[in-house]
């Protein structure tokens, strides 16, 4: 008997090893949260990384109103209230890191929020004023076929006016 009580049992190794693995485990998720944390708070940061550190704020909104817009009527309540205090936590988080901002900082950020991105006004050739005319023959409705749109260009001249009743056509179809 006594030899047997020595040894170890199995489930008492595996609950050992769990042990180590959540040790490991939350060990390195506080060095992450350290590591991350430097971005969260605005003070003494590069221009770089303060721009980065916005975006990534910015990112966590756009991320949170999503999710929310998405399930906004979603069957379950809780879930619903979930996501808009996650969506209002990440408009809280942006604020207070905001205003945690030096002027300096400040300044850097609003010239980086005002620049503009004129990708697609120059992948498209148009002015970036965004003064363009548009007429309306360069508009071309989705909802027509090729063959209808050939047709409306075929007819377009005809102004001849039809007139008649019911009778006057089915008499001229031999119906």
């Amino acid at each position: 008997m006594n030899s047997s009580n020595n040894q170890k049992s199995p489930a008492n190794k595996n609950n050992n090893r769990n042990r180590n693995r959540n040790r490991n485990r939350n060990r390195n998720r506080n060095k992450k949260n350290q590591s991350s944390q430097a971005l969260n708070s605005p003070k003494n940061l590069s221009e770089d990384k303060l721009v980065k550190g916005y975006y990534i704020q910015i990112e966590k909104l756009q991320i949170a109103r999503r999710k929310y817009y998405d399930d906004f009527h979603h069957q379950d309540p809780n879930r619903v209230a979930k996501l808009r205090r996650n969506f209002e936590k990440a408009i809280q988080e942006l604020r207070t890191w905001e205003s945690k901002l030096t002027e300096e900082q400040t300044t850097v950020l609003s010239s980086e929020k005002n620049k503009l991105d004129l990708t697609y006004s120059t992948q498209q050739n148009l002015s970036p004023i965004g003064v363009n005319e548009i007429n309306d023959e360069s508009i071309r409705d989705p909802h027509f076929i090729r063959q209808q749109e050939m047709a409306i260009e075929e007819y377009k001249g005809d102004e001849e006016e039809t007139a008649g009743t019911m009778d006057d056509y089915r008499s001229y179809k031999g119906l």
